[in-house]
């Protein structure tokens, strides 16, 4: 198993199932994977990582991790903080051990407002 499913599958055992979320979608065998989000205007298709539903509120988990492609992940971050405003739920950033530092430097040069959830 790769260290970005055991993430997920802490994730899921962690906060998913025992904050009381009706229903999950995970980008992550063998759960039901997250539809893809196509971001306007740059036709760029993103899958969430996970996506949660709790008092008809949709909310997005993703796992920040140190990256490459800093502009693809910033959009993917600043997409699905919208969808979860406009859904009435919220968008969480998991920060592994090790990529917390990136995580809250990216957060705070691009002014998103995630809740940012630390994984040991």
């Amino acid at each position: 198993m790769e260290e970005k499913e055991k993430w997920l599958t802490q994730v899921i055992e962690k906060i998913i199932e025992p904050k009381g979320y009706d229903s999950f979608k995970a980008n992550l065998e063998p759960y039901e994977r997250p539809a893809p989000l196509v971001q306007n205007g740059t036709g760029d298709v993103f899958t969430p990582d996970i996506t949660a539903v709790r008092n008809n509120q949709k909310s997005y988990f993703e796992i920040a991790q140190k990256g490459e492609d800093i502009n693809r992940i910033v959009s993917k971050w600043k997409l699905m903080s919208t969808l979860a405003n406009m859904k009435g739920g919220k968008f969480y950033l998991v920060s592994p051990r090790g990529h917390f530092k990136f995580t809250e430097d990216l957060v705070s040069k691009y002014h998103l407002e995630p809740n940012i959830i630390k994984l040991n």
